[in-house]
């Protein structure tokens, strides 16, 4: 299309439309993105406990975008940070261990900590996603039992283990392996 074609004779261009804001009620609930996804919010931390922290702060992220969670930004930045810092700190005592700076004791300590970080994230991640369920609840939507995948994380998480268990040598790297 040539330029007088759009414009016409005039040389006028008409300005483009702007869409309308949208508005928003914060408190309503609003559509969720994966219906068939949701879960009560304590699977997940279940799955957390049981599964071990990737997989199960994983799966609070994606609960929290199919409830569609008001604080779901939030819910993402949490668990993002929590699984970067126990990547990081997993680096950090896989190279302790290597130079042979960590005795057992200190080691069982510092699984601690990467359990205390991965729960304490959840729990936070829970606390926020539980009034996005209840509006959820409230709204009459359809929620699925969360017990069945947690039965199954917990399954994988135990081969896991176990192919751990075979394959390392060292009780701490297991320790590792086990704390994910």
């Amino acid at each position: 299309m040539s330029e007088d074609a759009a414009t016409g004779a005039t040389g006028f261009r008409p300005p483009a439309r702007r869409a309308a804001p949208a508005y928003v009620i914060v408190d309503e609930p609003s559509r969720p993105l994966f219906p068939r996804l949701v879960v009560d919010p304590f699977a997940p931390v279940l799955a957390t406990v049981c599964a071990g922290s990737v997989l199960g702060l994983a799966w609070m992220v994606l609960n929290g975008w199919a409830i569609s969670s008001p604080t779901r930004r939030r819910e993402t930045a949490i668990a993002a940070s929590a699984i970067a810092g126990l990547g990081i700190l997993v680096v950090f005592a896989g190279i302790l261990l290597a130079a042979d700076g960590v005795t057992e004791r200190a080691f069982a300590l510092w699984v601690v900590l990467l359990r205390g970080i991965t729960l304490a994230a959840a729990y936070a991640i829970y606390r926020s996603q539980v009034t996005g369920f209840r509006r959820h609840l409230e709204a009459g939507r359809r929620v699925v039992p969360g017990w069945p995948a947690v039965v199954c994380l917990a399954g994988l998480r135990a081969v896991v283990v176990a192919v751990a268990m075979r394959t390392t040598a060292s009780i701490a790297a297991m320790g590792l392996v086990v704390s994910l």
